[in-house]
């Protein structure tokens, strides 16, 4: 994982790449922790172009919320989730971001220790799982490059109880920890949890029903099937907030409503079923309107009624 990817060139001298590192540095501290600063004034500040800032800008949209007042200044958006927005990565991604420092860079212990001490549920001993995750990659990997079946040792799932083995043809993984594969025995292209496996083994076996392979794409709250529906909210700066801070692939969704007077944001996007985003509306349902579909509307109303059901039925007991 590369939070620099674009900003050094092939070419640059180590100077030059020094200065660069150190211009982003700078822009990210002044976006965070100073008053924001509109493009002319950050560009005056670190001696760079507008043109440059604004590009350098819409590269950092990838890691951190970042916004802008009515007077043209940008910032980026600060709160106590924004801030330790390490500590909400998952087991996997932490997984993913400590394999990702460099062994060979003579920066690359102090950097881990930094991690560790950052979070810490993250220790050395996940130089071992992480090895093994990366294991687990790799096999997937070489069994898709190779059409081969593999099975998932020990996998644990949500509906079922236990732990049991699955025989799987793979088609893909996304984001680095879902693995995509077509399961024989329900003849049905699922979602699995690479995490979730204690081991994966390449079969001696050939991939045979790509005829029935589905290649499947999360929405922006990371759900992989269900009914496909074109959703429509209208956020609070908090909702907004919230939002693309926990579920990035939103952000490109977002977009300034002006039909009041008052800062509000939509969200507009299609989605794969209600659960992802029906989760994220129960969370802050004050701070969200649900504009269509009616269904969606209808969805929260029945949880939040048999929520209040079953808690009225707790509260007879007692």
């Amino acid at each position: 994982m590369d939070y620099f990817d674009g900003y050094l060139e092939k070419g640059d001298g180590v100077l030059n790449a020094q200065d660069r590192l150190e211009k982003i540095l700078k822009l990210i501290i002044m976006l965070k922790y100073r008053k924001p600063r509109t493009l002319s004034q950050l560009a005056n500040s670190l001696d760079k172009s507008e043109r440059q800032i604004r590009r350098d800008i819409k590269s950092l949209e990838k890691f951190f919320p970042i916004d802008m007042d009515y007077h043209n200044r940008y910032f980026i958006v600060s709160d106590r989730d924004n801030d330790n927005f390490l500590v909400s990565l998952t087991e996997d991604e932490l997984n993913l971001v400590y394999q990702s420092i460099n062994e060979s860079s003579p920066l690359s212990h102090s950097l881990k220790e930094k991690l560790a001490a950052k979070i810490p549920e993250l220790n050395y001993e996940y130089e071992e799982e992480s090895d093994n995750f990366s294991d687990r990659i790799e096999a997937i990997r070489k069994a898709i490059l190779d059409q081969k079946a593999i099975s998932l040792i020990k996998y644990r799932s949500n509906t079922s109880k236990g732990f049991f083995d699955r025989y799987l043809e793979p088609i893909n993984i996304i984001n680095g920890h879902y693995l995509v594969a077509y399961e024989p025995e329900v003849k049905e292209t699922k979602v699995f949890h690479i995490s979730r496996a204690e081991s994966i083994v390449i079969l001696d076996k050939d991939i045979k029903h790509q005829d029935h392979h589905t290649h499947l794409k999360p929405d922006p709250f990371g759900m992989f099937s269900g009914q496909k529906l074109e959703v429509d909210l209208r956020l609070t700066v908090m909702a907004k907030n919230l939002l693309q801070e926990n579920f990035p692939q939103t952000k490109k969704f977002i977009t300034r409503d002006f039909t009041s007077q008052e800062e509000f944001y939509r969200f507009r996007a299609e989605i794969n079923g209600f659960e992802g985003i029906g989760r994220f509306i129960l969370g802050i349902s004050n701070e969200v309107e649900i504009i269509s579909p009616e269904p969606l509307r209808n969805y929260i109303t029945d949880y939040l009624l048999k929520s209040l059901r079953k808690l009225e039925a707790l509260t007879e007991k007692v």
